[in-house]
């Protein structure tokens, strides 16, 4: 009867740590959201991109448009917006843009035609989503969440990247910058895979089993990427950090 109750025991909490990892898993962007607010920097805007592979056949560029216009009705976007059309060989662009004071959206339908064997032409079309909201990143995992819900109703697979840019006036020193890395590293519960360091630039990457999107680069999973950097001209570090890699010059 007693080894019975420790069985029951255990499985219920199992299931408890369980429910706490499935959180933790879902809710690994929003621990990276309110890690800056323990830290002496501030927010200047947060990068968001989606994508994800809508067919494998030629479109038109009228099919484009419409496509665009879809995406663009199905997010909400109100008029007025810019429109923009740009072909290559191997690569078309129908985009649109709007641009607030609170947020930068860029909606992109692209064909990318490539040449393999014997002759052929392989042609794949993506949905690349892109908003960028100034000062502010609350909203930005609803807008995450709306946009894969949107691809799913196309039968599309989304994958995404967030990256948010802060900034602290004047130079850190060596310490003090290893430091912030680390506590917002500790944060995610990252475990640091590799670093990179010169003069002006300190960065990191590393793995969360919290997080369940990852790239795999020389044999290692990665999914957080820290930075940070200092501009001389403007006398400002700036505090990169993005899920899973940053992917905005810097």
């Amino acid at each position: 009867m007693l080894k019975k109750i420790t069985c029951i025991i255990l499985v219920f909490a199992a299931l408890i740590v369980a429910n706490d990892v499935e959180k933790m898993i879902v809710n690994g962007e929003e621990k990276l959201l309110t890690t800056f607010n323990e830290v002496n920097f501030t927010l200047c805007e947060t990068d968001l991109n989606i994508w994800g592979e809508y067919s494998k056949s030629y479109m038109t560029k009228s099919e484009m448009e419409k496509l665009a216009l879809e995406v663009v009705n199905k997010l909400g976007l109100e008029p007025e917006y810019n429109e923009d059309y740009n072909s290559e060989e191997f690569k078309k662009v129908y985009s649109i843009n709007k641009k607030t004071k609170e947020a930068d959206t860029t909606i992109k339908v692209v064909e990318l035609v490539e040449e393999v064997a014997n002759n052929g032409l392989k042609v794949e079309n993506y949905i690349v989503i892109n908003i960028v909201l100034n000062d502010k990143c609350g909203s930005i995992l609803y807008f995450r969440d709306k946009i894969t819900e949107i691809f799913k109703e196309m039968d599309m697979d989304a994958r995404d990247n967030l990256t948010i840019t802060s900034k602290h006036k004047g130079k850190l020193d060596e310490s003090k910058a290893k430091e912030i890395v680390k506590q917002i590293a500790n944060k995610m519960s990252c475990k640091v895979k590799d670093s990179f360091k010169t003069e002006n630039i300190y960065s990191i990457y590393g793995y969360s089993r919290y997080i369940d999107e990852h790239i795999i680069t020389e044999g290692e999973k990665i999914n957080v990427d820290l930075a940070l950097t200092y501009n001389e001209l403007e006398d400002m570090t700036y505090l990169y950090a993005a899920i899973p890699v940053i992917t905005i010059d810097y």
